[in-house]
């Protein structure tokens, strides 16, 4: 039994269900299949929804509360689930066996692993979960056509036009040598020498030509789909529900991105090389055996050969490609964070945590390599040795059937090129087959990417001012925390918003926005459902200030104005209106500079201020800010909030502040 390493710290649940299913059923499941059919938080799953999920993949199961005695008691024929405590979370392992001394255990963070009973006995949470396999169920099988979504047949066909004209032509000129020796050579006659040369030099340059159109249109389709591919990439990073934006980690997106060029490259190049080696490998057996049957069964044994190395050597470097996927996600997560917080790497007790977390990740990846181009090695070793063998052994018995007048020396020549003709597509063909693995898990990556839910964006405009906000019986979790339960409130007025840390003041007010939509209830706005307006029509009438948020790579005035020439207009005459310019002064904050690397140079103080500017851009009819001042001094405070109050005197203001820095003196308090 197998389990495969996890890519982020709250996988491990599904890491566990997958060994399962493979366990039972004899087929991988791709881990984003199992993500796609549940919710998983940051803390990962609950038992129930393991349970919930496990019986989508055909398994009756049950959790049972269990003591270490107990436990210790249990006869093991099967694999089995429990939780263990590690680094303060909840960890999913397999249990597969068990002794009075140790523990054997499959983990998806480092494989499989001995315990020893006082070891586990720290651990263990006194849970076990045992899956019953559902008799007739299987998984669906996916069809080769859904790694070609995004590819229309139409679109090959002048490239296989050409390609085709091209390969006739490589043949035809295969035969300029053979027409040279049987026409001039063998008879010594020099009159047909001018001919056959122009004959095959038109067929060079129809070759060269047709080969030209065919790569030419074939960049070109590649170019296009990787562009088309970029736009859809970023139409969902940009309309993804959050909920769905959060099955998958930050380091997770930047690497699904990266493998575009790659896949697009490989879907095009599968389609033209199936085309090109079937013709070519067709071609070149009828030919083989036309010229010389004998040679043609040494040849194919030979082939085979060379089939058996491929297929020995794929199995090898199969079993790599998930190590290496996840050595680069964790080297790309250490980079973000690198890049991220350059300030707090300062610290040398930081600096030498990370120093050693990429020392480590760089010596695994080096030692992959190594292994991985030490395997490429040995396999084109051997394929030369073959070659080679091969070569003397087609002289070898060429000769003997020439010595008897069986085999010309035009037609041995010409043996030896179709020769090739068939070991280069074949090779091209075990290519395809060694590197579908990995292309296959970075198509499916990228289509799981592609079927993340959208925000919809319904036609229903909200064309009155926004003067009421109701919940009414509203459930709602974050995780598998329950932040709100039969909730009922009504905001038609300047609203303060408290509670304790942690009770659903932020989340309030990212449902108040539209980020999630996976509550139970009504939300109401002006007695209209949110669940049915236009979301872009909505949140254009509203302010909301994001903590956290990691800056572009802009000038400040750009940032604040989102280079729209009304909203710059507006903020120009309210910078003279209410002398903003003391409060740049004061926070040295100069709008033409540049933000650079997210935001790094730039003081808290001075992200709080660029943040707030955006509201002398345009009136709103809904503020909402959560701890929008905590940075922001009480004298610069006072002087924004004379001005705010004045500017957006028409709006709703939603306020949380833990500093009692509120824009409304008067306001309602709401406790959550």
């Amino acid at each position: 039994m197998k389990i495969n390493i996890q890519n982020n710290y709250n996988e491990c649940s599904l890491y566990c269900l997958q060994s399962m299913i493979k366990y039972h059923f004899h087929k991988w499941i791709d881990i984003d299949i199992l993500k796609s059919q549940t919710n998983l938080s940051e803390n990962g799953l609950s038992v129930e929804k393991l349970l919930n999920l496990s019986y989508k993949n055909g398994f009756h199961s049950e959790a049972y509360e269990v003591s270490l005695s107990e436990f210790l008691e249990l006869k093991i024929n099967k694999p089995i689930i429990t939780i263990l405590q590690r680094n303060n979370y909840f960890h999913y392992v397999i249990v597969i066996s068990k002794t009075k001394q140790c523990i054997k255990i499959l983990d998806s963070s480092i494989g499989l692993i001995k315990m020893t009973i006082e070891d586990f006995e720290k651990e263990f949470q006194g849970i076990i979960i045992d899956l019953i396999k559902i008799k007739d169920f299987s998984h669906t099988r996916q069809s080769i056509f859904d790694y070609f979504q995004n590819v229309k047949i139409s679109k090959f066909l002048l490239i296989l036009l050409f390609n085709l004209i091209s390969q006739c032509c490589i043949i035809l000129a295969t035969k300029f040598m053979t027409e040279v020796i049987d026409s001039v050579w063998i008879p010594k006659k020099l009159s047909p020498l001018l001919q056959i040369s122009i004959v095959f030099m038109w067929v060079y340059f129809v070759k060269l030509l047709s080969y030209f159109l065919s790569n030419f249109i074939k960049q070109r389709l590649i170019n296009r789909l990787i562009c088309e591919s970029y736009n859809r990439f970023f139409h969902i990073l940009l309309n993804i529900k959050l909920r769905e934006f959060q099955k998958l980690h930050k380091s997770d997106y930047l690497q699904r991105m990266s493998f575009i060029p790659m896949v697009v490259t490989f879907q095009i190049t599968f389609l033209i090389t199936i085309f090109n080696s079937s013709f070519f490998i067709l071609l070149s057996i009828i030919w083989m055996n036309i010229i010389s049957w004998e040679l043609f069964l040494i040849a194919l044994c030979f082939v085979f050969w060379n089939v058996i190395i491929t297929l020995a050597f794929y199995k090898r470097n199969s079993k790599l490609f998930p190590k290496m996927l996840h050595l680069n996600q964790n080297l790309l997560s250490h980079t973000n964070s690198l890049i991220f917080n350059v300030i707090s790497n300062k610290n040398p007790n930081t600096k030498a945590y990370n120093k050693n977390e990429i020392n480590t990740l760089v010596s695994n990846l080096f030692n992959f390599n190594k292994t991985f181009y030490k395997t490429e090695i040995s396999k084109n070793v051997l394929f030369i040795l073959n070659d080679n063998i091969f070569n003397v052994l087609l002289i070898v018995l060429g000769s003997i059937l020439g010595y008897y007048n069986n085999l010309a020396l035009g037609n041995m020549i010409l043996f030896h090129s179709f020769h090739i003709y068939l070991i280069n597509p074949i090779d091209n063909l075990l290519n395809l087959i060694t590197n579908w693995k990995q292309n296959i898990e970075m198509i499916n990556k990228l289509n799981f990417f592609y079927k993340l839910d959208l925000e919809s964006n319904n036609e229903i405009l909200l064309d009155q001012k926004i003067s009421n906000i109701d919940f009414r019986n509203i459930h709602f979790n974050f995780g598998d925390k329950n932040l709100f339960k039969n909730f009922n409130l009504s905001i038609n007025t300047n609203t303060f918003l408290k509670g304790s840390n942690g009770s659903g003041k932020s989340s309030l007010m990212h449902l108040i926005y539209g980020l999630y939509d996976d509550y139970q209830g009504e939300m109401k706005v002006n007695n209209l459902s949110l669940k049915t307006l236009n979301l872009n029509n909505y949140r254009d009438k509203i302010y909301f200030n994001i903590n956290n948020e990691i800056f572009s790579r802009n000038s400040v005035l750009i940032h604040i104005t989102q280079n729209n020439e009304n909203l710059l207009q507006t903020f120009i005459l309210n910078i003279q209106k209410y002398n903003l310019f003391r409060v740049f002064e004061r926070y040295k904050l100069n709008l033409d500079s540049m933000i650079e690397f997210g935001g790094i140079n730039l003081s808290s103080g001075q992200k709080q201020l660029i943040k707030i500017c955006l509201l002398f851009t345009k009136k709103f009819e809904l503020i909402m800010l959560d701890e929008a001042f905590e940075n922001i001094d009480q004298d610069t405070f006072n002087l924004l909030k004379s001005a705010i109050n004045d500017f957006q005197n028409e709006s709703i203001f939603i306020e949380i502040s833990h500093n009692e820095k509120y824009i409304k003196d008067s306001s309602t308090i709401k406790y959550l």
